[in-house]
């Protein structure tokens, strides 16, 4: 029943095909799903404390939910999935207030995590967006270049290469 704690449900648009998974104590936030529909990743958070996992399901059998960034240094949010379902990318700040990272994640067997789109302890980013075919991530960064200001957009590959700043130097977001 219902009193044993939260649940994670899917149900298609025609409200058909209903299923349900028992979280316990815990919460599932900040959804977001594979273009393809095949994946979904998500947030979960005990209620009674602050750590958060980054957990993937494949949406056919939500029993395959496996934790992908476990508890760690970070604190993650804003998890994006790849419109193939294969890569995930996750926004991750420092516990103690520090500036935030994009992290890469192959869901390939695998499963290996890359800090992405060039490091940078001095500045956030955030906002991660792919390109169509995966290749590229958009985002939006308040790293410092000569003759800029704040926010701006940028775009690189998913291990950090190739970083293009898309707005003008004079231009915020």
């Amino acid at each position: 029943g219902w009193e044993d704690g939260m649940y994670l449900c899917l149900i298609l648009p025609d409200r058909s095909d209903l299923r349900c998974e028992p979280l316990g104590e815990q919460l599932a936030i900040d959804f977001t799903w594979s273009a393809d529909g095949s994946r979904v990743a998500y947030l979960l958070q005990p209620l009674a404390g602050e750590f958060t996992e980054v957990w993937v399901a494949d949406t056919a059998d939500l029993k395959t939910a496996q934790p992908i960034l476990g508890i760690s240094m970070n604190y993650p949010h804003a998890p994006v999935l790849s419109p193939d379902g294969r890569w995930l990318v996750v926004e991750a700040q420092p516990w103690d207030g520090g500036t935030s990272d994009l992290l890469a994640v192959d869901l390939t067997a695998t499963s290996t995590v890359l800090p992405s789109i060039a490091a940078n302890s001095a500045a956030n980013d955030g906002s991660p967006d792919f390109s169509p075919l995966a290749e590229r991530l958009a985002f939006v960064s308040d790293r410092v270049e000569e003759g800029t200001s704040t926010l701006k957009i940028f775009t690189a590959d998913l291990d950090g290469g190739n970083l293009m700043r898309l707005t003008p130097p004079d231009v915020d977001c």
